[in-house]
């Protein structure tokens, strides 16, 4: 995996994305590692030299995995936009004016699904990191509904088995930061309090286990073919699993029990490599 670095209190850190994490650690049968295929390589280095995606067509019309790839990049293409209208209509109540119509419908069924859930948003793609598990991932959105505290993540393609470990990994990075990091307005003496939760994440993750932290409510968005709103059940589960895989990304695990889900439901899948 491609390491990224931040720095946090001074110190330098290697991190890796949460997505990078699964897909390293993805299959349904097995773990496998994920490589690019040499179609995928070669449309990615010709949008590196200014092609457009019309000139690539063109040019390899002919040619069936290279439709496929330009179709996955059509459709991230898609999926990128579909999350900043949303989070521009998060964040200021405001319509983009130059809205294509698929985007709008999609904004529209999360205006819909906010409105009957009673959702108010609070933060818009805010990334949170682990300097423990070396892991950095960015939350869809962050709010209430009714009087819960709920972390959002939207998904406009085909719901992955893996969506829940996802969100629930997004959930412990950001459990992390705001119980382990002493706010610049607290007074000295609390720095006791955030540093003794460092200790208890540092010794949760070295056994490779969940830290007793409360959980808000994980919400998946999909946004794909038809609106969906999917509250992922046993938290804690998705999060052990989620940082076995974080283990086995790491070279640090060999084989466990992986937790999957589709549309919700909890299933176990054996996993290894």
């Amino acid at each position: 995996m491609k390491a990224h670095h931040l720095v946090h209190n001074g110190k330098r850190y290697e991190v890796n994305r949460v997505t990078e994490v699964l897909s390293n650690t993805a299959s349904s049968e097995g773990l496998i590692r994920w490589y690019p295929s040499e179609e995928r390589k070669a449309v990615l280095d010709m949008l590196e030299m200014g092609w457009s995606l019309d000139q690539i067509k063109e040019y390899v019309s002919s040619s069936k995995p290279f439709a496929a790839e330009l179709k996955a990049r059509a459709a991230a293409d898609f999926g990128t936009e579909v999350h900043r209208v949303i989070q521009v209509y998060n964040e200021t109540g405001f319509i983009l004016d130059t809205v294509a119509p698929g985007v709008l419908e999609r904004l529209n069924w999360w205006r819909s699904m906010a409105l009957e859930h009673n959702v108010s948003i609070t933060k818009c793609e805010q990334t949170y990191y682990s300097t423990i598990l070396g892991v950095r991932g960015t939350l869809d959105a962050e709010g209430v509904a009714g009087q819960d505290s709920v972390l959002f993540d939207y998904k406009t393609g085909t719901l992955r088995y893996d969506a829940a470990e996802q969100l629930a990994g997004y959930a412990l990075l950001r459990a992390e930061r705001l119980l382990c990091d002493t706010p610049e307005d607290r007074e000295a003496a609390r720095g006791d309090y955030y540093a003794s939760n460092q200790c208890i994440f540092e010794t949760a993750y070295t056994d490779c286990t969940v830290p007793n932290i409360e959980f808000p409510r994980l919400i998946v968005i999909s946004l794909h073919d038809k609106p969906d709103w999917y509250e992922v059940e046993n938290p804690r589960e998705h999060a052990q699993s989620f940082l076995w895989r974080v283990a086995v990304a790491k070279n640090r695990q060999t084989i466990k029990p992986f937790v999957h889900t589709i549309n919700g439901k909890l299933r176990l899948v054996k996993g290894g490599v």
